[in-house]
């Protein structure tokens, strides 16, 4: 599994953890947001840009670990 995670281009893990840490300190910020208003309604679409980028990190890893084909098809399209 690390061999697999050590293969992935730069670009790519860059983009994977980028899209993690954005989606956990949107999160953060969903956390502040419903302490303070105690509205759902004002916090629901920060909650679901979170989920949003933290599930999109997840499958481009996925997809990246998985399907070795997808990262050589993503390198012979960036070049």
């Amino acid at each position: 599994m690390r061999e697999k995670l050590w293969k992935i281009p730069k670009a790519l893990k860059k983009q994977i953890l980028l899209r993690y840490l954005s989606g956990v300190l949107i999160f953060i910020l969903y956390d502040i947001l419903i302490a303070d208003s105690r509205n759902i309604y004002i916090s629901l679409p920060v909650i679901i840009i979170s989920v949003f980028l933290i599930t999109n990190g997840g499958i481009l890893l996925y997809n990246c670990v998985a399907y070795p084909a997808y990262v050589s098809r993503f390198i012979k399209h960036t070049f």
